[in-house]
């Protein structure tokens, strides 16, 4: 978020044999990091964390409103517990609706609105035509001064990626 609070997934601690403490540490150290969450994955082909959350600002954090009551537990918790300074805000998502165009070995990006790209002035949010998109970008907008542009992403998004994943943000 660029105040030094980092997120990733239990993938980076596996990667790199350590346990998820170990790899809090690493990560603090080599990052001078003020604070880490390590998240399960809510998927296990690539385990990227910009699918399931985005930072918004130095204080607050929108995260995928997962149905699975255990797993919403367990990403809330991690990140309440790492960030306890920061406002967590719920999204809506929809996970494969869009098989069509499926690549093998790699689950449908289809549906998740979070995978998104932030610049100074712009949000690039991809969209899908699915119902939830308009609560995302409606919850986006109000939690943001920036400009929020919607990104028809429904071509790529089966391939298991979206707009954050096509680009480079520094």
């Amino acid at each position: 978020n660029y105040a030094g609070n980092y997120i990733t997934t239990t993938r980076f601690a596996e990667d790199n044999k350590l346990s998820k403490s170990q790899a809090k540490e690493k990560l603090k150290q080599t990052l001078k990091a003020k604070s880490v969450a390590i998240l399960e994955p809510d998927e296990e082909v690539l385990a990227h964390s910009d699918g399931m959350v985005m930072w918004l600002n130095e204080k607050t954090l929108l995260v995928n409103q997962y149905t699975d009551k255990a797993f919403r537990k367990l990403v809330l918790d991690e990140l309440h517990a790492s960030f306890p300074d920061v406002k967590i805000i719920e999204v809506p998502v929809e996970y494969g609706k869009n098989k069509k165009g499926e690549w093998e070995g790699f689950e449908s990006a289809c549906g998740v609105n979070l995978n998104s790209v932030l610049t100074f002035k712009n949000i690039y949010v991809p969209v899908f035509g699915m119902n939830h998109d308009a609560e995302a970008i409606k919850i986006i907008k109000q939690n943001t001064s920036k400009n929020v542009i919607e990104v028809e992403a429904k071509g790529v998004c089966p391939m298991g990626g979206s707009v954050r994943c096509l680009t480079w943000q520094l």
